[in-house]
Parts: structure tokens; sequence; C-alpha cells
């Protein structure tokens, strides 16, 4: 543990002295401000407008699933940006011979922040909830945009080869939600194809407030993680 506490401090440092690695941290809050206190201002407005009781109202939820996904990965993206750069500079090939190893550099790298990530967007879904969350909610959506997040952090480590690559992975990791529009807008049966998609289940969450879907999404992105990191054990970096 101490190896990978010291492996930690130079990550930190990093991000304190990166400008958009801190955007990539404080865009939640702002996010967050938005969709609590404008999206609801625009609803007002279109209301009034077109003479309806509620438009955007009855997706709500939505806003504060997108919270509770996008926190997380934020958060964990400013350590991509990382370790992309390590992996640019060299510095990542001299972590995996060193005791600490890849397992080591990725729990300074991944998992710490995604634990910070955790509470980070706990407390801003407290505060900002749209759709009124209870706790219980609350800390389902957490867990759940969490994995979200160590998933996509992954996906972009494990195959990016430089930090050019990991930029362009890093956008097409959007695809990933993809899951959740096709809840609330496809009633067909074919809307399970995408069933292998964490995000799929999350909507499921959201849409029913059944917090058995929890199982799946725990499932889905547990499959796709292991498969992520096997992948980033054996990659090699120049």
């Amino acid at each position: 543990m101490r190896k990978i506490i010291n492996a930690t401090k130079p990550f930190v440092l990093s991000i304190l002295h990166d400008a958009m690695m801190i955007v990539c941290i404080l865009a939640p809050v702002l996010m967050g401000f938005a969709f609590r206190f404008l999206v609801p201002l625009l609803e007002k407005m279109l209301c009034q407008y077109f003479y309806l009781p509620q438009i955007i109202a009855p997706y709500y939820i939505l806003f504060d699933l997108l919270l509770a996904i996008m926190t997380p990965i934020m958060f964990c993206f400013s350590g991509v940006l990382v370790m992309l750069e390590e992996f640019d500079n060299g510095t990542a090939k001299y972590y995996f011979v060193t005791p600490v190893g890849k397992s080591g550099y990725l729990k300074s790298r991944l998992i710490l922040p995604a634990l910070m990530a955790f509470i980070y967007d706990l407390l801003l879904l407290t505060i900002f909830t749209v759709s009124g969350l209870d706790p219980l909610m609350i800390i389902t959506f957490s867990i759940c945009g969490v994995l979200m997040a160590v998933l996509c952090a992954l996906l972009v480590v494990a195959f990016a080869k430089n930090k050019m690559a990991g930029m362009a992975l890093i956008k097409l990791c959007g695809i990933l939600l993809v899951g959740i529009p096709v809840v609330y807008f496809v009633t067909s049966p074919i809307q399970y194809l995408f069933s292998p998609l964490p995000s799929f289940w999350m909507a499921k969450i959201s849409l029913t407030g059944n917090y058995l879907f929890i199982f799946p999404t725990v499932i889905t992105s547990s499959i796709i993680i292991m498969g992520l990191y096997k992948r980033f054990t054996v990659k090699k970096v120049s």
C-alpha cells in the first residue's frame, strides 16, 4: 500500500499543475448547477410558451443520471490524461518494472480516483438532484456511475498507444452511453440488443425505479472491466 501511495503523489501533483485536468474535476459542478437551476427555468418558459403543464419534467431523472455518470467519468479522465502523458514520456514503463508493477500503477492512477469520484458523485447528486432523488437512489446511481467511469477509463488506457490516440478514444466513449436513450425512446423488444451495455441497465433503474437492475449493471460492467484489465496487463508501453 505504501508503494501505491508513493506512486500516487506525482499523479496528484500532475493534476494540480494542469489546467485541463482541473477543469475535468470542476466541470461536473457547473453541469450540476445548470441541471438544477437552468433546466427547471427552461421547463417553465417552454410550458408557458406552449401552454402545456409539463414538457421536460418527466425526464428530469435523466439529467440526474447523466450527472451521476459524467461526474466520475470526468474525475477518472483526469487520471487517464496523466497516464497517457506518462505513456508518451516513458514514465509508465518505469513504474511497470518497479515493485509497484502494472497492477499498483493502475490502482494509483485509476482506482483511487474512482473511490474519490464516488464520494464526489454522492455529494453533487445530493446538492443538484433535479428530480428529487432519494438517498438510496443517489447511492445506486453513484455506484453505477463509478463502474461506468472505470470502464471508460480502462478502455482508453488499454488500447491507446499514445496521448493522441487516447484523446480520440475518450471522444468515442460517448458511444457507451447509447443504452440510455434506447431504453427511453425504443419501446420494442429490439432495445435488448443493447443490454450488454451497462448504461442500458442504468437507464432501466431510472425509468422503473427497480433497484434489482443494479445487478445486471454490475455484472455487465464487471465483465467488460475484467476484459479490459487483462488487455492492459499485456499491453506494451514504449
